[in-house]
C-alpha cells in the first residue's frame, strides 16, 4: 500500500505457508506465481468436513525498511464469513474434503478482496516454486480492468483493450480522481499485477509487488505491455 501524500508505503511479502488439520502432520503450501495461489497435494484418510488453520513466515516492508531486509513476521489467516484474512493469530477455518485418497488444498490469493481456501479431489500439477521471472500469461486475456482499493472495496477504474493482434499490448484512457491503491487485473488467467518495488515501470504479481498510482491529476493514457511485463501511463 502507498500514500503519496504521507510518503508511507508498506508490503507484505508471504516466504512460507503451512496448513494443519488436514492430516496427522502439517502440510507445506507452495506457491503458484502466476495465480497467486498457494497449493499442496496431501492423501485424505476419509471425506467430510474438516478444520484447519493456516499460518507462515514473511517480511514487512515500509519506508523505514527500505527494499532491503524486511522485518520478520508470523502469517496466519482467519475464515471472513465466507472468506478468508490475514490475522493476528491462526483462526479456525472449515474446508469440505471431497474424497478418500489424493486430495489438493488450495489458498487462492489473487483477489486480495475475496481469498479463499478450498479441497478438490486429485492431485494438482505443483508449481517448481521460486522466481523463474517469467510472468507472461498463458493466453492473451481480451481486455485488462484497472481497479483501485482506495474506498475499501474493488472499484473499476477503466478497462485497457489490445492496441493490435497478438501484440499483448493495450492501453486506455483515465481521468478520475482516485490515484492510488491500483492493481490491473487480467480476469481471463486470474493474475493481479501491481508493479514491482525495484522498478515502478515493471509489472509484478507477486506477494511483495506494490500498488501502482498515477501522480497529478486529469486525464492519463495507460499503456500495458504483458510480452515484457510493463507499464507506464503519459498525461493528455
Amino acid at each position: 500500500m502507498v500514500n503519496t501524500q504521507a510518503a508511507e508505503w508498506s508490503a507484505l511479502h508471504i516466504s512460507s505457508l503451512s496448513v494443519s488439520g488436514l492430516t496427522s502432520e502439517s502440510i507445506d503450501l507452495t506457491l503458484d506465481q502466476a495465480t497467486n495461489q498457494w497449493v499442496a497435494t496431501f492423501t485424505a484418510d476419509a471425506a467430510g468436513s474438516r478444520t484447519i488453520t493456516i499460518n507462515g513466515q514473511g517480511e514487512q516492508y515500509n519506508v523505514e525498511t527500505g527494499d532491503g531486509s524486511g522485518t520478520a513476521t508470523g502469517i496466519a489467516f482467519a475464515a471472513d464469513g465466507e472468506h478468508v484474512a490475514l490475522a493476528e493469530t491462526a483462526g479456525n477455518i472449515t474446508v469440505d474434503v471431497p474424497q478418500a485418497g489424493e486430495c489438493t488444498v488450495r489458498l487462492n490469493l489473487y483477489d486480495p478482496t475475496n481469498c479463499t481456501v478450498s479441497v478438490e479431489a486429485g492431485a494438482a500439477e505443483l508449481p517448481g516454486g521460486g522466481d523463474s521471472g517469467e510472468e507472461t500469461p498463458v493466453t492473451l486475456p481480451e481486455s485488462l480492468d484497472v481497479v483501485s482499493y482506495s474506498t475499501g472495496s474493488e472499484v473499476i477504474l477503466t478497462t485497457l483493450y489490445p492496441t493490435g493482434s497478438e501484440s499483448g499490448v493495450y492501453t486506455g484512457t483515465y481521468s478520475g480522481e482516485v490515484r492510488d491503491q491500483i492493481n490491473i487485473v487480467d480476469r481471463t488467467n486470474s493474475v493481479w499485477y501491481g508493479c514491482d518495488p525495484d522498478e515502478n515501470s515493471q509489472l509484478s504479481s507477486q506477494d511483495d509487488k506494490w500498488n501502482i498510482w498515477f501522480d497529478g491529476t486529469g486525464a492519463v493514457t495507460l499503456t500495458v505491455d504483458l510480452t515484457n511485463m510493463t507499464w507506464n501511463y503519459t498525461a493528455n
